[in-house]
């Protein structure tokens, strides 16, 4: 059986019990509980562990756990993150 799938863009392909079919490209906020309690354990925190969690203190763009970077507590995106060490230089 196909796994659900994690894309490149965080969304997720995951099996629907209760369609019986593929749901594509949906947000894993957008995932119903009922089809997370559906999943197995393994597979349901695979997709929670890259679910967004934050948005970027300097842009507000929503952040994946696996891309934020934390500078003095407050999350930032790759394009506005900028460690003091470069900005004293």
């Amino acid at each position: 059986m196909k796994r659900n799938t994690i894309h490149r863009d965080g969304t997720v392909t995951y099996w629907s019990v209760y369609q019986q079919s593929w749901i594509t490209h949906v947000n894993p906020c957008a995932i119903p509980d009922k089809e997370y309690a559906a999943m197995s354990a393994p597979e349901r925190d695979r997709i929670l562990a890259r679910e967004v969690i934050a948005k970027c203190h300097g842009c507000g763009e929503a952040l994946m756990r696996k891309d934020i970077r934390w500078e003095n507590g407050s999350p930032y995106c790759a394009q506005c993150f900028a460690p003091e060490e470069a900005n004293n230089g």
